[in-house]
């Protein structure tokens, strides 16, 4: 599994890590945390899931997802991978 956060939002990035990071322990899972703050990284954030083969990603509430939700759903498609938001 994944998780997709922005460390422009220092606050609200580890608190969503920290989270995370107990729940996917708990259930056994490894979890990634990978960051993107612009459109580059988060093609860069998909090349990164296909290396991981990651089962899954989660994308962490913020705003600039939330304002590229677009491009975040055409990359989930076109790399075949399962997220939440």
């Amino acid at each position: 599994m994944a998780l997709l956060v922005n460390p422009a939002g220092p606050r609200l990035a580890e608190a969503t890590s920290t989270d995370l990071l107990t729940a996917s322990r708990s259930l056994g899972l490894q979890l990634e945390v990978l960051s993107a703050s612009n459109e580059r990284d988060l093609d860069e954030v998909f090349v990164k899931l296909v290396q991981l083969r990651a089962g899954g990603l989660v994308i962490g509430s913020d705003p600039f997802f939330t304002s590229r939700s677009q491009q975040l759903a055409e990359l989930t498609v076109r790399h075949s991978i399962t997220a939440i938001y």
